[in-house]
């Protein structure tokens, strides 16, 4: 027989385990409180994620409602034109353009064709109103788009200075003023992503109708147009890329012809001088290229000098000088 064995415990190992029990409790308070921060930074995260996806879809609605809304102002601008205004090239008759950035007015203006010459000499002037009735011209410093918010006027007619020389041109023309693998530089007065552009010669119907625009540059990968103030050619190669002068698409033999002015030489501040230039032609091609308004060239020294500004007032005689302004090209089409 053994006798009994009796465990005592004392207070020190109470303690303890009270203590360890302690720091588990903690412990699990800790860890219940991570996973409560966790389970409201979740939700937040997921209220945030919904938040985004409906400004989204706000902002998606809001884009098609104004392309629904631009889609129905375009027909609806388009029909009103249809009822009360015919095209002829790129002349308006039975329209009367607005009176937005006027110029001046011309009197004792025999047609169109006059109307925009007297566009062609000044400055800044970028359409017409002609009123048959009364001969007088009037020039703005704006281009019209397609909607065009005047009245109906029966014997009034409005054209486009720029549209006047891109409609001008010939077909031998293209292949000099289409210049391939080319990008002008400057900063472009828009770059139409909205919708993607088909061909080269669309990118250049639109720049006819957008105020200050006479160069286009597109790209047939991304089916963008670029529309341009001066055609100022970058140096690098672009891939897929043409670029568009609307003045040199207007410098045709019979504009040429019809604008120049012999014995005359422009007197103003210079853009550029180009020499051995064989022919005004050839001048006039130069000049399409650069920031150059109007031109004026020497036959004897086969000097060409660019300038930066239109010629009109500002004209002195020179026997062997010829001289011509960029915009009058193109308006034979009238």
């Amino acid at each position: 027989y053994s006798p009994p064995v009796t465990f005592t415990t004392t207070d020190s190992s109470t303690n303890g385990l009270d203590i360890l029990n302690g720091d588990i409790a903690k412990l699990q308070k800790l860890i219940e409180k991570k996973l409560e921060a966790m389970v409201r930074r979740t939700e937040e995260v997921h209220v945030a994620v919904e938040r985004a996806i409906n400004r989204t879809e706000e902002i998606t609605q809001v884009k098609v409602g104004k392309l629904e809304r631009d889609a129905s102002y375009l027909m609806e601008s388009l029909e009103q034109q249809n009822s009360v205004a015919t095209r002829r090239g790129c002349e308006v008759q039975g329209i009367r353009y607005g009176d937005n950035g006027v110029l001046g007015k011309s009197f004792d203006v025999e047609s169109m064709e006059e109307c925009l010459k007297e566009c062609g000499e000044h400055e800044f002037c970028l359409s017409v109103h002609y009123s048959v009735s009364q001969r007088i011209c009037n020039m703005y410093r704006v281009a019209y788009g397609t909607y065009i918010t005047t009245n109906y006027r029966q014997k009034d007619a409005s054209a486009n200075l720029y549209c006047a020389s891109a409609q001008s041109s010939r077909v031998d023309k293209r292949e000099w003023c289409y210049k391939k693998n080319v990008i002008y530089y400057e900063t472009p007065l828009d770059i139409i992503t909205d919708y993607p552009i088909g061909s080269v010669d669309e990118c250049v119907a639109i720049c006819r109708e957008r105020e200050k625009c006479s160069a286009v540059s597109y790209s047939s990968g991304q089916k963008q147009c670029a529309l341009y103030q001066y055609p100022v050619p970058d140096r690098d190669f672009h891939v897929d890329t043409v670029s568009v002068s609307l003045t040199c698409l207007g410098a045709t033999s019979e504009g040429i012809e019809r604008c120049k002015k012999e014995n005359t030489m422009i007197y103003g501040n210079m853009e550029s001088t180009a020499t051995t230039m064989s022919t005004l032609e050839d001048c006039v091609d130069w000049c399409s290229g650069i920031r150059c308004q109007s031109v004026s060239y020497n036959n004897l020294t086969q000097i060409c000098v660019g300038y930066e500004t239109r010629g009109g007032s500002d004209e002195v005689v020179d026997a062997h000088t010829t001289s011509l302004n960029m915009h009058c090209l193109g308006v034979s089409s009238y």
